[in-house]
């Protein structure tokens, strides 16, 4: 059985989707032929608001190892930095313009200097971890983007083949302000460092085609491959629960950004609510807290406007959301730009999961998906007036007793399951391996 070494800053405890792919192939490994080793961030159990992420989980830096039926995990201790000390005090709207002069310094100077990494303390534990262990090949999976780099410093060593993950873009990353001149700064600086990880690299894998297209075109013409997001199709399986038929109870489980979806969704649900005066209609929210915003400011003004009707609740764990998601009503996505450019969120993943209907509004207006088209499965709404419909639409059939579980089959779940995108994973390690 090859040893794979799995270099990742998010891992479970942490309930992200950036979280959730690497333990994926954690889980599965070694039913493709693979012991997996972890090199990880430990994170604290639970994450309400924002500087949660930033509480130390040890008095003193280095790492824990833990053997399970899965594989081995090392989780490398945090000690928040000067600027997490910083919000850990004041909170996070103080000291802003300190903390960003900090961030530029940092963001410029890491890359030459490892104390301006905040990151280093897991490059120091990945590189001795790497060295006890060595591992057949070693796979990083970013963001943070950085710990490409600290594969390409291991394999420059030891000559161990390595593999990048992109959740999400570096140098190409859509939420990278380029405007101005320092960010251009730190762009190029950056460009350099991904030019020179990916050039070393095995290959590179993505979650979706048009990612690995622009990484080819724009920044290294690489093999590239695609590893789709995915979900736990167990997890959902093993909680044999149905939809609530005392509430209606539209939900969302997602992480909230600043995207123009927030208006569509905000202006739908009022008219809806206003137009129908619904007493047994509630929308909920989990976790907004830990990616404050302009959006979430405005779920909480409407929260306020129909407290009978809209609820902003805490971050709940894994199997808490899992029921959540089974017993509402209609589920909630919210995406950032849309899928037809393939950005498909791993909450969609999880709410074919679930079974139940699912209504889409995308920052961008497009209806096109490549997730089960011919089945409809998703509902997408672009206006306020669609989403107003849409909700209509499914509170009727809920008040008529119609059935509103989604007709999913179990090889269509398969198709989106964390063992079905193990095994493209490690079909692909094992093809470019055998051609060394």
């Amino acid at each position: 059985m090859k040893k794979i070494l799995i270099l990742a800053y998010d891992f479970p405890p942490l309930t992200t989707a950036g979280a959730a792919r690497p333990f994926s192939w954690y889980k599965n490994a070694k039913k493709f032929g693979y012991y997996p080793i972890v090199v990880a961030r430990k994170w604290p159990n639970s994450i309400n608001q924002l500087t949660d992420r930033f509480i130390a989980t040890a008095d003193e830096s280095g790492y824990e190892s833990q053997v399970t039926e899965f594989g081995t995990i090392y989780t490398v201790n945090h000690l928040p930095s000067i600027k997490e000390r910083m919000m850990l005090k004041y909170g996070s709207d103080k000291l802003t313009l300190i903390r960003k002069f900090i961030s530029v310094i940092e963001l410029i100077g890491r890359f030459n200097f490892s104390w301006l990494d905040d990151k280093n303390e897991m490059n120091k534990v990945f590189q001795q971890i790497a060295s006890i262990e060595k591992p057949a090949i070693i796979i990083a999976t970013g963001e943070p983007h950085i710990l490409f780099t600290y594969c390409k410093k291991y394999n420059k060593r030891s000559k161990t083949p390595y593999v990048i993950d992109y959740r999400d873009g570096w140098h190409t990353n859509h939420k990278k302000e380029k405007r101005n001149l320092l960010s251009r700064i730190i762009t190029k600086i950056e460009l350099k460092q991904e030019v020179g990880a990916l050039n070393n690299a095995l290959f590179f894998t993505s979650v979706i085609p048009q990612l690995v297209d622009t990484i080819r075109n724009k920044i290294l013409p690489k093999d590239g491959y695609v590893i789709p997001n995915s979900v736990d199709i167990d997890m959902y399986n093993e909680l044999n629960i149905a939809i609530d038929k005392k509430k209606f109870r539209l939900v969302n489980t997602g992480t909230i950004y600043d995207f123009e979806y927030i208006d569509i969704f905000e202006a739908g649900i009022e008219k809806f609510i206003t137009e129908n005066n619904p007493t047994d209609f509630e929308v909920h929210f989990y976790g907004l807290d830990i990616n404050p915003n302009n959006s979430v400011e405005k779920l909480k003004a409407l929260a306020k406007k129909f407290p009978q009707h809209i609820f902003l609740n805490e971050r709940k764990s894994k199997s808490e959301i899992i029921k959540i998601q089974k017993e509402a009503t209609l589920l909630l996505n919210l995406i950032p730009g849309s899928h037809e450019k393939g950005i498909i969120a791993m909450k969609t993943y999880e709410y074919l999961a679930a079974k139940r209907p699912i209504i889409v509004i995308p920052s961008e207006p497009s209806k096109k998906t490549p997730i089960f088209p011919e089945k409809k499965y998703l509902t997408f709404a672009l206006t306020s007036d669609e989403v107003c419909d849409v909700v209509k639409d499914f509170y009727t059939r809920y008040k008529n007793g119609d059935d509103l579980n989604l007709p999913i089959t179990e090889e269509e779940l398969y198709s989106i399951s964390n063992e079905h995108a193990a095994k493209i994973l490690f079909q692909k390690l094992d093809e470019q391996l055998n051609l060394q």
